[in-house]
């Protein structure tokens, strides 16, 4: 018995000294976890909005990176439809756009055409890969709107947490010359061609981000930065989009729940957007107890409220 407890107590050491040497152990957990979550949410009352929802999907390659995956939603149109380019949540080590298909299927029944985008997941791939991937993302289909059925002066970008930052990262790169030359990416689609951006449950200030206090926080920037002490990584002001967001920001629909740890990154977020004089669409909760992917349970009150909300911002947007 206490040769047991000896190996026992010899492997928890182990363990603890290979975590705190890499990060490798802790996002492939938090991979197998996600990988075991078929759907992260729940489409509620709108099952039937999506039966002639049509898929496709195809690969984009990115020089010096993996190709990114595409997956398309739209229903049958004799017009162009508006573009929504939609992020995937997970920490930026963790998730898939399978995830969300039912989100973003729900969203192109209103009339859009929308991509569900896997990018290269840290550490394997740490920043900036994710983001170079979606700048060719855009790039490709702003390039070959035509051959999808896409109005291209007719853009949105969006996503959820880890999606989020990414998006008001794009929101950045579109909008300001200067930080995408910064950040090394050359964009195609004119500024004035993006009309919005939807920011749920999102991460925008590096600055502070450690006072949210939100779990394996520093394992997950550990991992995308490839730093452990991600506050010394010499690139981590290029991830607090609230730095680049100039008069040029795109109009942003922004929401968090009211229970996230992550609620003041969305009311900071606001304060910028404020300040640059950018119209903005919050949708905040009080006494309501709602978590961080609330958006995604429509079996519940709260996120048909803000879904309906959404779509109202969509359809203002591209009209």
């Amino acid at each position: 018995m206490k040769k047991k407890l000896v190996i026992f107590l010899i492997f928890l050491v182990c363990l603890v000294v290979i975590d705190g040497i890499t990060v490798v152990p802790f996002a492939t957990s938090v991979k197998v976890l996600m990988k075991s979550v078929k759907k992260q949410g729940d489409i509620g009352p709108y099952q039937d909005h999506i039966q002639d929802v049509r898929q496709t999907k195809f690969h984009i390659e990115v020089e010096n990176y993996p190709d990114a995956s595409v997956t398309l939603y739209s229903k049958e149109s004799d017009h162009p439809l508006p573009l929504i380019v939609y992020i995937h949540g997970g920490g930026w080590v963790a998730g898939d756009a399978s995830s969300v298909a039912f989100f973003g299927k729900l969203l192109s029944s209103n009339g859009y055409v929308v991509a569900n985008v896997d990018y290269a997941l840290a550490p394997k791939y740490p920043y900036p890969s994710a983001i170079v991937q979606l700048v060719e993302v855009l790039n490709y289909l702003y390039e070959h709107a035509d051959q999808y059925g896409i109005d291209v002066t007719n853009v949105i970008i969006g996503g959820h947490s880890a999606g989020a930052h990414l998006s008001s990262q794009l929101g950045g790169l579109v909008t300001n010359s200067s930080y995408a030359e910064k950040v090394g990416v050359s964009v195609s689609l004119p500024a004035e061609n993006l009309k919005g951006l939807l920011l749920l449950s999102g991460v925008y200030n590096m600055d502070t981000i450690s006072d949210c206090r939100f779990p394996f926080l520093k394992k997950y920037l550990w991992a995308y930065t490839g730093t452990k002490q991600y506050q010394s990584y010499p690139r981590i002001d290029e991830l607090s989009t609230i730095r680049y967001v100039t008069s040029e920001y795109p109009s942003t629909f922004i929401t968090v729940g009211d229970i996230d740890p992550l609620a003041s990154q969305t009311e900071e977020m606001m304060k910028v957007l404020e300040d640059n004089h950018i119209e903005y669409v919050p949708f905040l909760w009080e006494n309501s107890n709602l978590y961080h992917d609330y958006i995604y349970h429509l079996n519940t009150h709260e996120a048909r409220k803000v879904y309906q909300s959404i779509v109202s911002f969509l359809e203002k947007q591209t009209s």
